[in-house]
């Protein structure tokens, strides 16, 4: 006997716990809240009559959600519809949860923006024409106010009702002059809802004006709809601030030559250049962009003669993160790399040549010497501005073009240009240099340097003589040309 009863007790235990996890699983249900902005898609404002309008903005007070809600603005006779067909097709008696949010600030008393289905009163037929809309104003059952957020359930049931239909055959049922509840809709219609009909047609909709004396201005925010065990809420918002970037450029190559408009600079986001991207560095304070809130890199055109870093608000790379209303600063400094100078001893002073300038050139292989008539400085004197053409004397046979580079200061480099010799001489010509004059006298004999890189080896070379032409003779002399 005790047996049968112990069974008989496990078994009542098993149907409790059975029965508290079904009323566990219908009461659960699942809730999203979706941001809605001017450029979603899914949701549009429409003028239905002169003259009305529909924005987004901060405010007013504080919104239910967020920090704005949607507005619309309708004088006497205009209506203004804000809607979306995320809907269409929907039948009323799935809705189990309906709520949104007003805020009057200005219009008559009764006045608040109301709730509309494009409605069919039958979805089970064929007919899907234009029936009017279901429509819910809060006034009937509850006092609007003016300058407070208010929030309205329209599935309350409270009487007289606050649903009425635009169109037949729901308004021979529930008039505007005699709105019904939201039981006496389903009652009444048990096949209603939304409408589906093809593209745009079955909008879920809030609408202001249509008729509504002295105009009115009101707000729209926390809309939720649940349908099942599913609950949308939709947070009216204003486009959020952009973030502003300042891009500043900084050279640094110890003699003022090279500026910051020398160098393309670019933000790009997921690899595409923004809006004014690329754009010629600029010095402080910098390239402005106004952008929305992301991820951005900065960069510029690669350059063999500097080096680049990064330093503000970006990181090493040039990466930066903006959020709405960031107001950041990124700085890209190019610092000149330094030429090492091989120190190359004065020649010596032949004093049995004569001293009009002639010179001669002498030895092979790996080494040679240079004599000339006339005063040769003590050390090299490196020339701050090359002529626009000249003659390299002597470089190995290529074929592959080199970087001609001329220097001042010993270590800055102040232009470059491209050889593509194939014989002995090379020729070059640097035209970003101005074409100078340097007097006969008192210093008929001057020194300059020009680095060439070839296949990555670095020669240096020494062309002593008048400033001018020269090219190489037959006899291997070099002679000065003057024409």
């Amino acid at each position: 006997m005790k047996k049968g009863l112990k069974h008989i007790f496990w078994d009542f235990l098993i149907i409790i716990v059975v029965l508290a996890v079904t009323v566990v699983i219908h009461n659960s249900y699942a809730s999203n809240t979706i941001i809605i902005t001017p450029d979603n898609p899914d949701w549009w404002f429409a003028q239905e009559t002169p003259t009305g309008s529909g924005t987004f903005v901060t405010g007013p007070s504080t919104p239910p959600l967020g920090n704005g809600s949607l507005e619309l603005t309708v004088d006497s006779t205009g209506g203004e519809i804000f809607g979306t067909f995320t809907y269409a097709g929907t039948r009323l008696d799935t809705i189990k949860s309906l709520s949104y949010s007003t805020y009057r600030v200005s219009g008559a008393p009764a006045l608040a923006p109301h709730l509309d289905f494009d409605v069919d009163t039958d979805v089970t037929d064929t007919n899907t024409s234009w029936q009017g809309r279901l429509a819910y104003e809060p006034y009937y059952t509850n006092t609007v106010s003016t300058g407070v957020w208010q929030t309205w359930n329209p599935l309350d049931n409270s009487t007289p009702g606050n649903w009425w239909f635009s169109g037949a055959p729901g308004n021979s049922v529930c008039p505007i002059s005699s709105p019904c509840t939201w039981a006496q809709i389903l009652a009444d219609f048990p096949n209603i809802g939304i409408r589906s009909a093809g593209p745009n047609t079955g909008a879920l909709q809030f609408k202001a004006g249509g008729g509504w004396t002295g105009g009115f201005v009101g707000n729209v925010d926390a809309f939720s709809i649940g349908i099942g065990n599913v609950v949308t809420t939709y947070d009216f918002e204003p486009p959020p601030p952009p973030a502003t970037l300042h891009v500043i450029k900084v050279v640094a190559d110890g003699s003022g030559t090279s500026t910051p408009s020398d160098f393309n600079v670019y933000v790009k986001n997921i690899g595409v250049n923004v809006s004014g991207s690329p754009a010629p560095g600029t010095s402080t304070p910098g390239t402005l962009y106004s952008l929305p809130a992301g991820m951005y890199t900065i960069s510029e055109d690669a350059n063999a003669l500097f080096t680049s870093s990064f330093t503000g608000d970006c990181d090493s790379l040039g990466g930066i993160t903006l959020s709405a209303g960031d107001d950041k600063v990124c700085t890209i400094t190019n610092t000149v790399i330094p030429v090492a100078i091989i120190p190359v001893p004065a020649p010596a002073i032949n004093a049995n040549a004569s001293t009009n300038g002639g010179f001669s050139s002498r030895g092979g292989g790996g080494g040679g010497g240079v004599t000339g008539g006339g005063i040769i400085p003590t050390t090299n004197t490196v020339i701050p501005n090359l002529p626009n053409t000249g003659v390299i004397p002597s470089l190995p046979n290529i074929g592959s073009p080199v970087s001609v580079k001329s220097l001042q200061n010993a270590s800055v480099i102040k232009a470059s240009a491209t050889l593509s010799p194939v014989e002995k001489p090379a020729l070059f010509d640097i035209t970003s240099e101005p074409l100078i004059s340097v007097p006969e006298s008192p210093v008929p004999f001057v020194v300059f340097s020009i680095i060439a890189e070839v296949a990555g080896v670095i020669f240096i070379v020494f062309v002593v003589g008048h400033v001018g032409k020269y090219v190489k003779s037959k006899n291997k002399k070099l002679e000065k040309n003057d024409n």
